[in-house]
């Protein structure tokens, strides 16, 4: 997930209360540029609001992170300020420092440094028995909530089970559960995030495409695997039964 880097409402009205927070004198000649709801870790997707003053009035306020332009520009009030978010991106690493800056072309200003994140859940294993139990390894989910859910939907329908407490700054999780014990044969997506209930379009999400499918063997396998008194002697060809389920990731 790549999210646009400048974004609108709804973050404006938030942006508008934590506004306040900036501790910039009305007095100050000199530009400056704030975090207005500042945390210790952004995930990617997740909104950092950026509060500025002392621009010059009716500017075109340009963004960059890290000495990067980003795409997306704002116009300063009447009085040099300006509010602006901005979405955090998708990281190829686990966590690293990042600074934002503002500039009108003649006055410019660096917020003070924050900690972003990566957004990502691995499975292990990735694949066996649904029954089996999986650890989940999981980072980046600060947008809000607490806990991380998982949501396995097939033909319009979710099933909602929770994964447990994240934790930390970057709001992590590492922990094992079942979750797919008594799934039928089929391709689902299975959506982490943030919530209890199901809804395809979070803004902080991380989604797989998972097959589960009904393994057969021969029952020569079956016997020398399991004992020939369970699949009966000789005879060639598929057993008619089944050794049960296996899933796999398959994007």
């Amino acid at each position: 997930m790549q999210p646009r880097l400048l974004a609108r409402a709804p973050w404006w009205g938030v942006a508008l209360v934590a506004a306040a927070a900036l501790t910039v004198p009305a007095s100050a000649s000199a530009a400056a540029l704030g975090v207005t709801n500042p945390k210790p870790c952004f995930g990617a997707g997740d909104i950092v609001g950026l509060g500025g003053s002392g621009f010059t009035p009716g500017a075109t306020i340009s963004f960059g992170r890290d000495n990067a332009p980003i795409p997306g520009n704002v116009v300063a009030s009447a009085a040099g300020g300006f509010l602006a978010p901005a979405l955090v991106p998708q990281l190829p690493v686990k966590k690293r420092g990042s600074i934002y800056g503002a500039s009108d072309g003649v006055n410019a200003a660096v917020a003070p440094p924050i900690a972003i994140s990566r957004l990502a859940v691995r499975l292990r294993p990735a694949r066996g028995r649904p029954s089996r139990p999986r650890r989940v390894i999981a980072r980046g989910f600060t947008a809000m909530g607490r806990k991380l859910y998982v949501h396995r939907v097939r033909k319009g329908r979710s099933k909602n089970r929770t994964v447990g407490r994240l934790k930390g700054d970057c709001k992590t999780i590492n922990r094992k559960r079942r979750f797919f014990k008594g799934t039928r044969p089929g391709t689902y997506r299975v959506q982490f995030d943030v919530f209890r209930r199901y809804n395809a379009n979070r803004r902080q999400r991380v989604v797989f495409r998972l097959r589960v499918f009904r393994r057969v063997v021969r029952r020569s396998q079956a016997a020398s695997a399991a004992g020939a008194g369970i699949f009966g002697r000789g005879g060639a060809g598929f057993e008619a039964g089944s050794l049960g389920t296996s899933w796999e990731r398959i994007d």
